[in-house]
């Protein structure tokens, strides 16, 4: 299994989740795309084990899938090709049928690693996405001693934020297999592509499956609000830990 998580200056949320990751996932292949000058993550990457690959994709001017604006911004379908070996450069690909998960920094996983013979080759998997609000919250659910029941489902909603409540249901919104958690078996020719920022690709990349599913059982807990300003870099506050 390869996972590979995007933290271009995210290293605060990835010391947290990163060894986490490693934990629901202890054989895979785990590795960190990030950006040259973001020490932060390197550095958490080199400390749990992970690859660290480090490109300058995420701003560099190349041709993009946009129709606009044509400037690259943040280019986070391009940095996770690379990581994955899906483009030259950098790694060699997955084997024909190996399980492939792309994270963001900001989640925390739970519930159990889905196996890879009960993976369709041909569809595309989401998860549920719960709003943690702080550390303590994270911890106490960990500790058992606070029921999911008790987390907003995060589902996607028109406007600037993604509002830790609303009217989505935990399987309405993990059914979207959004960029926070995308779980796919690898096959030639299935890429991320090129985009200007990190806005669309994630929908765009459901042309490569014929199907989407809900992971069954497993969920996320994600860390703080979702900011669609993040989607050209960075905006969000430091995550107290």
């Amino acid at each position: 299994m390869r996972i590979v998580i995007a933290s271009v200056h995210y290293g605060d949320f990835l010391a947290l989740t990163l060894p986490r990751w490693r934990q629901w996932a202890p054989k895979a292949t785990l590795i960190v795309a990030t950006a040259p000058g973001d020490a932060e993550s390197l550095s958490i990457a080199e400390q749990v084990g992970a690859i660290a690959i480090v490109t300058d994709v995420w701003t560099a001017q190349a041709p993009v899938e946009n129709e606009r604006p044509k400037t690259v911004r943040f280019n986070k379908a391009r940095a996770l090709d690379l990581a994955f070996g899906f483009a030259p450069g950098h790694v060699d690909p997955p084997d024909v049928g190996e399980r492939c998960l792309s994270l963001d920094a900001d989640v925390v996983p739970f519930g159990p690693l889905p196996r890879q013979h009960d993976l369709d080759p041909e569809t595309l998997y989401g998860c549920p996405r719960y709003y943690c609000q702080d550390t303590r919250a994270l911890h106490q659910h960990e500790l058992g001693r606070l029921p999911l029941e008790r987390f907003n489902v995060m589902g996607p909603r028109k406007g600037h934020r993604h509002a830790p409540h609303g009217t989505a249901t935990a399987t309405s919104a993990a059914i979207k297999c959004l960029g926070y958690f995308q779980l796919f078996r690898y096959r030639p020719g299935v890429a991320f592509g090129s985009f200007s920022s990190a806005g669309k690709y994630d929908l765009v990349f459901h042309r490569h499956f014929k199907a989407r599913a809900v992971v069954p059982k497993a969920y996320v807990l994600h860390l703080g609000e979702s900011d669609r300003s993040n989607w050209t870099g960075r905006t969000v506050p430091r995550w107290v830990a």
